[in-house]
C-alpha cells in the first residue's frame, strides 16, 4: 500500500501539488518518493468530473525518476508512469482514491 500525504492545502476538484510517498514495495521493499501532480488543462474535462494530469516521481536520496500521467473521476485516480531511462524498462500503474478527510492518497 502507498500512503502520500499531502503538504500544501486541502485540495479541490483538481489534485494538482507536491506531495511525499512512503511506498511500500514488494520488490524494492520500504522507500520515499517526491509525487508532483500537474493538470493537463487539454485534456481535463472539470465540469463532467474528469481530470487529465501529468506526472513526475523522484526517489528522496537518488537520482531515481519517473514520469507518467494520470486520469481521474472524481476521487478515483488511475495513473500510468515509467522511468525516461532508456536503458531501463522500469514502469508501472495504479489506481488509488483520494481521502479528503484525511488529506491522503492511498494506493
Amino acid at each position: 500500500m502507498l500512503s502520500v500525504a499531502l503538504i500544501g492545502n486541502a485540495f479541490a476538484n483538481d489534485l494538482s501539488g507536491t506531495y511525499k510517498c512512503h511506498i511500500n514495495d514488494q520488490i524494492d521493499e520500504t522507500f520515499e518518493e517526491t509525487l508532483i501532480i500537474k493538470n493537463n488543462p487539454q485534456a481535463s474535462l472539470p465540469k463532467q468530473g474528469y481530470m487529465s494530469y501529468d506526472l513526475e516521481f523522484t526517489e528522496v536520496g537518488t537520482l531515481n525518476k519517473y514520469t507518467g500521467f494520470a486520469a481521474a473521476s472524481g476521487d478515483d485516480v488511475a495513473m500510468y508512469f515509467e522511468s525516461p531511462d532508456k536503458n531501463t524498462n522500469n514502469r508501472g500503474v495504479g489506481i488509488f482514491s483520494v481521502l479528503r478527510k484525511h488529506k491522503k492518497i492511498l494506493l
